[in-house]
């Protein structure tokens, strides 16, 4: 087998196709392995140019830490007793109804294939599959489609779980051999992706000329700031809260929280006397508590933190907002530490926040954002906390444009 069959079969071929079947090719390693490392070249390049995530594995991991097995075992029960995923990857609504379409799918297989199984074997089995998706099926989840090729000699869970992925429409191409060949290896020649893009350049030229803002031009930044009502299934307002403008396409960023519990959402934005109207979530991860949401409308968003530096404490902020429905206003303060809250890295801070700040921005003084204004204390004093900008930039990825 080749480049070009591999190659072909990959894109040509739709996934889960028939009863969800998937490639399985036996034999000398050495005849495909430099094919497998031309292809990674091919499918890599490809990732980088924004047309779907791409993994190859060797081997699949294991799960050996007690609290990892922990998180799962409880993610495992969300899922029984809910039927919610609950996982650490981002996931597109379409993808999250996928896999709770294909979960009965794969455990009925699972039980055709071993004898005497029973609910506590489903249910390990399921642990490992809510595992293995962060681990191995993150990217899918989050951009929506991919191409997973497995190398080496899979146990009878990895493959099920290799045809379960194709009932979510990811292709698998799965090459059992006695050899191995590394993951990604150095090559002859280096990948070639595409860097100069216009809006890198402009992020470049910003970096190498950053400056300090006044707190009058910090404030100007509340035109990148939304406030949102939402709405009940009869129109009603039953809450409200904020967003961060991520892309001249409309789309904006906010707290899960904030939009899981709307059925519609009506958006204003600053100098604006119209009222824009979202009634879809488009993207949402409850672990991190971020959401996505679109309105009709051209948007000016705000700049994002690279990380050119770490976050310290003492760090000067300005929070802006719409705290009880006052909107946009504009507090400062200072980053006062930093936290793990059930595994999400946070920021603490003291900028004045309250009911309504939800979705909010939190600057640094170039006026870039650093966090979302998540959570706060009702008994403590400027007790407040952040998503940070690491967690953000995954999640809007694919979507921030400026």
């Amino acid at each position: 087998m080749d480049t070009k069959e591999i190659e072909r079969f990959l894109n040509l071929y739709p996934a889960g196709i028939g009863k969800g079947e998937f490639l399985q090719q036996k034999g000398e390693w050495n005849r495909i392995a430099e094919g497998i490392t031309e292809l990674d070249d091919i499918l890599v390049q490809k990732m980088y140019q924004g047309e779907g995530g791409y993994t190859r594995v060797s081997e699949f991991p294991q799960m050996m830490d007690a609290k990892v097995i922990e998180f799962y075992r409880k993610a495992e029960e969300k899922w029984e007793s809910e039927k919610r995923l609950q996982i650490k990857s981002s996931i597109l609504p379409e993808m999250e109804k996928r896999i709770g379409q294909a979960i009965p799918l794969i455990l009925e297989r699972f039980r055709s294939v071993t004898s005497g199984s029973s609910v506590s074997m489903e249910r390990n089995f399921l642990v490992k599959v809510f595992f293995w998706l962060d681990m191995l099926a993150g990217i899918f989840l989050e951009k929506g489609a991919g191409k997973l090729v497995c190398t080496g000699i899979l146990k009878k869970q990895e493959i099920l779980f290799c045809e379960f992925l194709t009932f979510l429409g990811i292709h698998v191409l799965v090459l059992e051999c006695e050899g191995k060949v590394p993951v990604y290896p150095q090559r002859r020649q280096p990948v070639v992706v595409q860097v100069r893009r216009p809006e890198r350049d402009e992020r470049t030229r910003n970096s190498q000329k950053k400056r300090e803002l006044s707190m009058e031009e910090l404030a100007s930044l509340a035109s990148a700031v939304v406030m949102i009502h939402i709405h009940d299934q009869n129109g009603e307002v039953i809450g409200g809260g904020s967003g961060i403008m991520i892309s001249t396409d409309g789309y904006i960023l906010t707290n899960h929280h904030v939009a899981s519990g709307g059925y519609s959402y009506s958006v204003r934005v600053e100098n604006d006397d119209m009222v824009y109207q979202a009634e879809e979530v488009i993207k949402y991860n409850q672990f991190l508590d971020l959401a996505i949401i679109r309105i009709n409308r051209r948007l000016q968003p705000v700049s994002f933190y690279q990380g050119e530096k770490p976050l310290v404490r003492g760090q000067k902020v300005v929070a802006i907002g719409s705290p009880l429905g006052l909107f946009n206003s504009v507090s400062d303060g200072i980053i006062s530490g930093f936290r793990n809250i059930r595994d999400v890295h946070m920021i603490q801070f003291t900028a004045p926040t309250s009911h309504g700040s939800s979705g909010g921005a939190v600057l640094n003084m170039y006026g870039e954002v650093i966090g979302i204004s998540t959570a706060g204390f009702d008994e403590g004093q400027n007790l407040n906390l952040a998503v940070g900008y690491e967690e953000i930039n995954q999640f809007i990825r694919g979507f921030y444009k400026r």
